[in-house]
């Protein structure tokens, strides 16, 4: 089954609310913010969408030059090192580590049921399982519970 992340975040004086959905679009973050309105008629809620940060990427050069920056990086997000400009080695700490698996495990599921659920839905048009439109689907379920008009 599918899931959301859903964490609560300070945002000036309230609390707002981050829903991390799968499958992550390239790893961004969308924000939802509930609030009371000001004016009759305005929003209760406002989604904002904040894209990933630039991965973080050094030479292998940078090892000797930049070790706390790279460490630093590397307690918070996989860091990325190329030698000769191509991609060479990744580094991470072991939570990010162990962050980064577990995500990739509940993506995989995640596109696991979403490929069966499809599958499902294929199946069930080709046997005419179906209905088309509201009054289509309230018909199909008086059909099914036996009641009349």
């Amino acid at each position: 089954m599918g899931s959301a992340v859903v964490e609560k975040v300070p945002k000036k004086g309230r609390t707002g609310t981050v829903a991390h959905c799968a499958p992550r679009p390239k790893g961004g973050t969308i924000k939802v913010s509930n609030s009371v309105p000001k004016k009759m008629g305005e929003p209760m809620s406002s989604y904002s969408y904040e894209p990933p940060r630039p991965a973080a990427i050094y030479s292998f050069a940078a090892l000797k030059s930049k070790q706390r920056e790279i460490k630093d990086r590397a307690d918070r997000e996989v860091v990325h090192i190329t030698e000769n400009g191509n991609a060479a080695y990744v580094f991470c700490s072991e939570e990010v580590f162990a962050r980064a698996k577990a995500q990739a495990i509940e993506d995989a599921l995640y596109e696991k049921e979403l490929r069966e659920t499809i599958a499902r839905g294929r199946e069930d048009v080709e046997a005419g399982r179906y209905v088309v439109g509201v009054e289509g689907a309230i018909a199909r379920m008086r059909e099914i519970w036996g009641e009349d008009d």
